[in-house]
């Protein structure tokens, strides 16, 4: 430690030890084509220096807390004065401030579990995370509130709505019209990440119901193990896949997705296990998968698709019908972290304003 003397009896005792710490490299599930190769690291101090890089001014703040009776895990609340909720700051101060948790391990998580004890059964995220210093400042500047903890590299922003997680850094280093294609692209793919094999299911198993322009979707030939095992299996052996690649060499991450994906899904076909429309829309489901970052909306999704397939299954298109309700009243029950930002918010309550800030791409002074 070192120590300032700025008077004749007082002064100020200052923390100059260091820690070990790695570069602030790019993050690599958020990646942009143009913009900054930077990410926060797993040292508090940094990252809030990193943040302040970004906005110069004295009406952002940063008030720490030490959570975790064991860890005493060190966790800042950064914020614009003006700007974000004073409700819900004090809000997310005293949840912290009042949590008797033996320790705060996992980072990140840890804090998200902390701040949401109810509702876990429910799948879509409440929160948004991120490891780039710019969004993380761009989200602070429009009102939000950004969580930094200690040993994790994960900011995480709140409050948050469904539409947010459909916005990525890439759309704002593209020119306005630019960002506002991709902005379409990404919700309608997403969209198709989460309809087409339910809906080509349905159309499958009700081939009365196509329109003669759209026969090629009915499958004409009869496979030994049924369509919806088929959809189940490939669903879970995607899964499968991404955790033996986290455990796979770099060297060899290659060569196990081309077996996995290619050679195996060749093979299953050419058998007769598995029809080529199976294999065909659930890869398109897969790569729909990866349209946006949040790994806890991809697994939302992920749930969702497999009910309305169960629920079709079982009760035609009643049973899909009934799986759509319920999952529309799974997003309006999922309430955010302050408890008064609804989830479908802008559209409930509907605000146009920022509705259309969040749909298109505006310029800077707009």
């Amino acid at each position: 430690a070192a120590v300032l003397f700025y008077d004749a009896k007082e002064a100020i005792l200052i923390k100059a030890r260091s820690v070990p710490t790695r570069g602030t490299e790019e993050p690599q599930n958020d990646r942009v084509l143009r913009g900054a190769r930077i990410g926060f690291v797993e040292t508090l101090v940094k990252n809030t220096a990193l943040l302040r890089r970004h906005i110069r001014s004295a009406d952002f703040k940063v008030q720490t807390i030490f959570v975790g009776q064991t860890t005493k895990t060190q966790i800042a609340v950064c914020y614009m004065e003006n700007r974000a909720s004073p409700q819900t700051i004090e809000k997310i101060l005293s949840r912290l401030q009042n949590t008797k948790t033996d320790s705060v391990s996992l980072g990140a998580q840890s804090v998200a579990e902390v701040l949401i004890t109810k509702s876990w059964w429910n799948p879509f995220p409440k929160f948004r995370f991120t490891e780039r210093p710019d969004t993380a400042a761009a989200s602070i500047l429009e009102g939000s509130i950004v969580l930094l903890t200690d040993n994790s590299p994960q900011a995480i922003m709140l409050p948050v709505s469904i539409l947010d997680f459909l916005q990525q850094t890439e759309d704002y280093y593209m020119p306005p019209l630019v960002g506002t294609y991709l902005k379409i692209i990404r919700f309608l793919t997403y969209l198709v990440g989460m309809y087409l094999t339910p809906l080509w299911y349905f159309f499958d198993t009700h081939p009365t119901l196509v329109p003669q322009a759209l026969s090629f979707l009915v499958a004409h030939q009869t496979p030994a193990i049924p369509v919806l095992a088929q959809l189940l299996i490939i669903e879970f052996a995607i899964d499968g896949l991404r955790l033996a690649s986290l455990n796979t060499p770099d060297p060899l991450a290659n060569s196990l997705s081309v077996v996995g994906g290619l050679i195996l899904g060749d093979i299953a076909v050419e058998v007769g296990w598995f029809l080529p429309q199976t294999v065909l829309y659930a890869a398109i489901v897969a790569i729909a998968n990866f349209i946006q970052q949040s790994f806890e909306l991809g697994y939302a999704t992920k749930f969702s698709r497999i009910f309305m397939l169960c629920m079709c299954a079982l009760f035609g298109a009643w049973g899909l019908l009934g799986a759509n309700v319920f999952l529309l009243l799974l997003l309006l029950c999922n309430r955010t972290v302050d408890g008064t930002k609804r989830y479908f918010w802008p559209l409930i309550p509907f605000n146009g304003r920022a509705l259309l800030h969040l749909l298109i791409r505006q310029k800077k002074h707009d």
